[in-house]
């Protein structure tokens, strides 16, 4: 009987560590939501942005698109000449805007000290922190429960690092 109990003990003690596992990766994967929208000024900006949590993401390659649209994203470390990433820090190197751009850089620095990349269709992709987004077009946002959308009002900051075309 001694042998019984000490072969179940580790056996119990395995089957409920498993379930717990399997428990906290169903409900931290089932947090993740894709493809929110983000809009400025009330237009549509951001199309492909990533919930994870309470936590909304900016993916790297829109918002290298709306700075300028002829950048070619071949990388996801490469996000064309206004954009450096090191470490877990991104910063923009460049003033300015290209061609079709919705978005202008006005000055260099920090844009975010985190950078997230999430494996999203297969490809390793980059997303920084809405909020520092937000912070740096000196914007206010809020989240429209009926549509939700998540909105980000700015205009006429002249500290900030990015603004408006």
């Amino acid at each position: 009987m001694n042998k019984t109990k000490s072969l179940l003990n580790p056996l119990l003690s395995f089957v409920l560590i498993a379930g717990i596992i399997f428990f906290l990766s169903a409900t931290a994967h089932s947090q993740i939501k894709y493809n929110v929208q983000v809009d400025l000024n009330e237009k549509a900006l951001f199309m492909k942005c990533v919930l994870d949590g309470a936590k909304l993401y900016i993916p790297m390659e829109e918002l290298a698109l709306a700075i300028d649209n002829t950048v070619s994203i071949m990388d996801p470390n490469d996000y064309g000449p206004y954009f450096k990433i090191k470490g877990s820090k991104l910063a923009l190197i460049k003033t300015g805007s290209g061609k079709d751009a919705r978005l202008n850089v006005k000055k260099m620095g920090t844009l975010s000290s985190e950078v997230k990349i999430i494996i999203l269709d297969g490809k390793q992709r980059t997303f920084l922190p809405f909020e520092e987004f937000v912070l740096a077009m000196g914007g206010t946002w809020k989240y429209n429960d009926a549509t939700g959308i998540y909105g980000v009002t700015a205009g006429g900051c002249g500290a900030c690092f990015i603004n408006e075309q």
